[in-house]
């Protein structure tokens, strides 16, 4: 009794602890929109050369954590993963709200949030940034009836499919943006795709009642996927021209070697290597940590290499500004309120499907004669 009652109780100080974070974030957040709209572009280290920071990153992180954990929430309603089917309600929450504080981010970094106006009003089909919209717009409406409604197979497949077309459209953006010799390659949407199933995994190991063996080696081998995907890029970078191999330059041996080293060996290697040889709960949460970093500085690096070299070859020197950092922080930790917003004004399980009542056994028998 008393263990229980010591465990109900660390649980509720963690509880508080997670909504004081948060809340602070937010608050961080908040002040950081004001600096924003109040000071524009002088107040953001982007510039010609480098138009996208570090706080894109960030949204291409909440985006791809939203879409991953929509796919995930497809692969429960299918059956295929019963080792959280119990959190399904609860990876939707978590969905929506990262999905909706990435679309934060993106008002901030236009700086003009009525310019959404324009771009519903004069939506141009033909763009990529358009189709982003449409998708993001849709992940966030069918994860809320998801949330509202016990997805079967049909509405979580159609959630699922939604999530991934968000950081597939991401990767095609990077794709056809000009000048830019890493993102000019039809890899990219599939690795982010790749990279959204890491997330979602990962937060199936983080959720699970630790079945290490149906969470630990689905998450395996979509790192060593990825994995695949970012040696490949050498190979490429050796047979394509200049401007892709001195992209590849920034990773390997420049100044973001060490963000890409530190992924692609602490959070891709070593995670993967954990999760196939040491089967506990440890090793397995751990890993699942490390790899949301991962795909974190994932999209930093790729980001920043496609942007830090100019016309002339010369390397743009960047770090973001103290705003950007507030900024993602402050988001993460708005993702966060959201959640923890959403998991207390909705139950975080689905109420249990009602059985067909049996027909009443009569308790003696008819009279001879009686119908």
């Amino acid at each position: 009794m008393d263990k229980n009652v010591n465990v109900s109780r660390r649980a509720g100080g963690f509880a508080t602890l997670a909504w004081v974070c948060c809340a602070v974030l937010t608050a961080v957040y908040v002040a950081s929109w004001v600096v924003r709209l109040a000071g524009g572009p002088a107040t953001m280290e982007a510039s010609g050369v480098v138009p996208w920071g570090g706080m894109m990153g960030v949204f291409f992180f909440l985006a791809t954590v939203g879409g991953g954990l929509l796919a995930l929430g497809a692969l429960v309603s299918w059956g295929l993963l019963p080792a959280v089917e119990k959190f399904q309600k609860a990876i939707y929450i978590g969905a929506v709200a990262c999905l909706c504080a990435a679309g934060t981010v993106v008002l901030i970094d236009l700086g003009r949030p009525e310019r959404v106006m324009n771009m519903i009003l004069f939506m141009r089909l033909g763009s990529p940034f358009a189709w982003d919209f449409i998708f993001l717009a849709a992940s966030i409406v069918l994860g809320a009836v998801a949330i509202f409604r016990r997805p079967g197979a049909v509405l979580g497949t159609a959630a699922g499919l939604c999530g991934l077309a968000v950081v597939a459209v991401e990767g095609v953006i990077f794709l056809v943006s000009p000048g830019r010799g890493l993102w000019n390659s039809v890899s990219v949407p599939v690795l982010f795709m790749v990279e959204a199933i890491v997330c979602g995994l990962a937060v199936a190991a983080l959720a699970a009642p630790l079945k290490e063996d149906r969470t630990a080696r689905p998450l395996a081998a979509a790192l060593i996927v990825a994995a695949v995907f970012m040696v490949a890029e050498w190979g490429s970078a050796a047979l394509a021209g200049t401007e892709e191999a001195l992209d590849m330059v920034l990773l390997l041996s420049g100044p973001l070697a060490p963000l890409y080293w530190v992924q692609l060996v602490g959070c891709v290697v070593l995670p993967a290597v954990l999760l196939l040889a040491v089967q506990n709960r440890t090793a397995v949460r751990a890993s699942a940590v490390l790899a949301l970093i991962g795909v974190l500085l994932a999209k930093l690096t790729i980001l920043l290499a496609g942007q830090m070299i100019d016309v002339t070859g010369i390397v743009v020197a960047y770090a973001p500004s103290l705003l950007e950092i507030a900024i993602g922080f402050g988001s993460a930790g708005f993702a966060g309120l959201l959640y923890l917003a959403g998991a207390k004004v909705f139950s975080t399980t689905y109420a249990p499907a009602k059985q067909p009542q049996a027909a009443p056994v009569a308790d003696f028998e008819p009279e001879a004669g009686r119908l």
